[in-house]
């Protein structure tokens, strides 16, 4: 019901936006239905790099959101998905779920592995769901010419960047690639759209 640093809703009773509620059908378990939040913020930031068939993504961070992200990527056509963590698991939950390649950050840097899979170019696309500054950093440095970023997370402040510096001012330092961001707190009435289209996607066990 909320993100740090809001609190929850720890009530017997509360009122919610209307357009932000969805109905579990019987047949699906609490389990299943928890994964339409992350998954509808990975499909909206798929929507708003507009991954397109055929292309290359490149997804930092191999937590629930990124995971999903895979599935999502995937949908719209993605043909080379790779993901990057530090955390083994995650890494051969991301293979099991379809990347075809993966990236243990702290054995390999994404920098020098990725122009090898992509013929010196860099990757379309980056979905970047670790929240960590450093990661975003090196991700952004993994993008081709003209490509596009989304950050699965809250935008930070002005006082943060991929370079250090205030992010307006960084990002206009950058102008072959583009920069979106699909944070819970930047979604608006188009979020009620994904999550509608995430729960189209997601099975019933």
């Amino acid at each position: 019901m909320a993100t740090p640093p809001v609190n929850g809703d720890l009530s017997e009773l509360i009122v919610y936006p209307q357009d932000f509620l969805f109905p579990i059908p019987d047949n699906m378990s609490y389990e299943i239905a928890t994964l339409n939040e992350p998954f509808s913020v990975s499909i909206h930031t798929a929507q708003l790099l507009e991954i397109k068939p055929g292309s290359s993504v490149f997804i930092s961070g191999g937590g629930p959101v990124g995971l999903l992200a895979i599935l999502a990527a995937r949908t719209f056509g993605a043909k080379q998905i790779i993901v990057s963590d530090t955390q083994a698991l995650r890494l051969s939950t991301a293979k099991k779920m379809g990347a075809d390649r993966v990236i243990n950050a702290l054995e390999e840097d994404p920098r020098d592995v990725i122009p090898t899979l992509t013929n010196g170019e860099g990757v379309d696309f980056v979905i970047e769901a670790s929240g960590n500054p450093k990661a975003e950093r090196t991700a952004l440095r993994t993008l081709k010419r003209g490509g596009k970023l989304g950050a699965d997370h809250r935008c930070r402040s002005a006082g943060y960047s991929v370079y250090d510096g205030p992010r307006d001012a960084s990002l206009r330092c950058i102008p072959l690639c583009q920069y979106v961001c699909a944070g819970l707190g930047d979604l608006g009435k188009e979020y009620g759209v994904s999550r509608k289209s995430a729960d189209g996607f997601l099975s019933v066990k």
